[in-house]
């Protein structure tokens, strides 16, 4: 027993779940630290004054309130002794050396890691291999990290949810935690969102109506902040812009738009586009896929629009035919008319890379206007769309076909599945023994699965043939007659009908269409 000095010691417990992949979890629990650690004390003598607990904390950051309130008495000098059952338990950081050789020598804390055999009032061997533990612990943090993210890909990939939130509108399944199921509270002010979109409105135009209405944001509604401030109810353009192009909404699970910067950081940043991780298909969809790829567009014409400006109905849909650059739009000083004008010469008029491209806005609007009436007006051909109900009927052929083998493929299911019940209760009767059941029921298991895949792999036959029916028939001659009763197009129906309009030096207009024309 060491009584040459009294100690006033403080215990630190530490579990988190870095540990859970541990065979030794069970060892490494909060009570069993807790338990050998009050031991150890008692058989050397040393004056117990505080237990220190972070339960569910990682090794790798040192912003735990246990170990932060440990230091607050070590400031106050309430304890002169500070006892882990291991170094790993204090942390697993490169940083634990500065506690070690500056931190605690600097206060007078005594430090002791019991398994390790690490006593900083000791110089022996295990003091001075402390660096390499250290490292070793720091090292299993970053492995330990890598399965876990290498892990949370493969579900991703696999179309489960991994999110510790549901994207607003959606909620977790009470019976299945990976997937999606649509959250009735809130989701009619998703559908409301792309709707404004759907009508031209930009982001920031959303985000005031929003606003204006009292809707709480998705952050109050999760109530991720417990404090109600005046900005509680404010809806930002950012997170209107985040909801108007994720995927999710339409049915596909989309993930991975943010990333840790590292490991051992919390800050996010946003991944690219491209490395975005999108299953298709894998829960409800709120929002029409029609409506969705329109609001796409939309959004890219209203980038950059001036807010103290209505958006003109050609805005972002008009571009150079010299340069192939946007033309922007301009009021006139006397803020009675709207000009066109190349961006690119506006730029470098003094290099003159192009020319002005100069034209009233109302005139050219118009003139697009009647070019696209004009070109509706003579896609209805009779004879035409009478082919397209033949094409059409001809889809329904295919569509009746896959369907009568889905409906065989269902029935053989039911058999199968049967089969595998009866075997089981042979071998219950003891008709057939275990080996014999293992090896039916197997081979009946995997000609299921290549049931199922075959099934799925019609069904998503079956969706594309509805698609194309839906797109080649049904919308085509609804934008057309659509284009030719307005009296005045909106941006949602420009959108989806044309990709760009071109303007030459001498005011000639080129449309490139988006669907296909007749």
């Amino acid at each position: 027993m060491n009584t040459s000095k009294i100690y006033n010691a403080g215990i630190y417990l530490r579990l988190s779940r870095d540990d859970e992949d541990n065979d030794k979890v069970e060892s490494n629990s909060i009570t069993n630290q807790r338990n050998y650690l009050l031991q150890f004390l008692k058989d050397n003598g040393y004056n117990f004054i505080h237990e220190y607990v972070d339960d569910g904390y990682s090794g790798t950051t040192f912003n735990r309130p246990g170990f932060q309130k440990m230091l607050e008495d070590v400031e106050s000098g309430e304890i002169s002794m500070i006892v882990t059952k291991d170094l790993s338990r204090l942390a697993r950081s490169t940083m634990t050396s500065y506690y070690l050789d500056e931190y605690f020598p600097l206060h007078g804390i005594r430090y002791i890691a019991v398994l390790d055999n690490y006593d900083s009032d000791v110089d022996n061997s295990s003091k001075e291999l402390a660096w390499v533990k250290n490292g070793m612990n720091e090292n299993y943090c970053r492995e330990t990290s890598k399965k876990v993210r290498n892990g949370l890909y493969q579900a991703k990939k696999s179309g489960l949810f991994t999110g510790w939130k549901a994207p607003y509108g959606y909620k977790r399944d009470p019976e299945d935690y990976h997937k999606l199921i649509v959250d009735t509270n809130v989701c009619d002010v998703v559908k409301r969102i792309f709707n404004l979109a759907y009508e031209g409105k930009g982001t920031s135009q959303i985000a005031d109506i929003l606003t204006l209405d009292n809707i709480a944001t998705p952050s109050s509604y999760a109530l991720l902040s417990k404090k109600k401030t005046p900005s509680s109810n404010v809806w930002c353009a950012r997170t209107i812009s985040e909801m108007l192009t994720n995927q999710t909404y339409i049915g596909n699970l989309t993930q991975g738009r943010r990333k840790k910067v590292a490991y051992k950081v919390k800050k996010e940043i946003r991944t690219k586009k491209e490395d975005w991780i999108i299953v298709e298909n894998t829960h409800e969809a709120i929002i029409d896929k029609e409506i969705f790829e329109t609001v796409q567009n939309l959004i890219g014409k209203n980038k950059k629009q001036n807010s103290t400006m209505p958006i003109k109905l050609l805005k972002g849909f008009i571009y150079c035919k010299e340069c192939g650059h946007a033309l922007t739009i301009t009021r006139s000083k006397d803020k009675k008319r709207f000009y066109c004008g190349c961006s690119y010469y506006r730029k470098y008029s003094k290099h003159k890379l192009c020319s002005p491209h100069t034209l009233n806005y109302q005139k050219l609007e118009d003139a697009v206007l009647n070019q696209i009436k004009e070109l509706c007006k003579t896609q209805i051909d009779k004879e035409k769309i009478e082919n397209k109900l033949r094409n059409s009927n001809k889809l329904n052929e295919k569509k009746v076909t896959i369907m009568h083998e889905i409906e065989k493929i269902e029935k053989n299911m039911q058999i199968l599945s049967d089969a595998i019940d009866k075997s089981y209760i042979d071998m219950a009767k003891g008709i057939i023994d275990l080996d014999r059941y293992q090896s039916v029921s197997n081979k009946l298991t995997i000609e299921l699965k290549n049931n199922e895949k075959e099934k799925e792999s019609l069904k998503i036959k079956l969706s594309e043939l509805n698609n194309n029916e839906r797109i080649n028939n049904i919308d085509y001659m609804k934008m057309i007659n659509k284009c030719l009763k307005l009296k005045k197009v909106d941006r949602r129906l420009l959108g989806s009908i044309i990709d760009k309009i071109f303007v030459s030096e001498n005011n000639d207009i080129e449309i490139k269409y988006k669907i296909k024309l007749i």
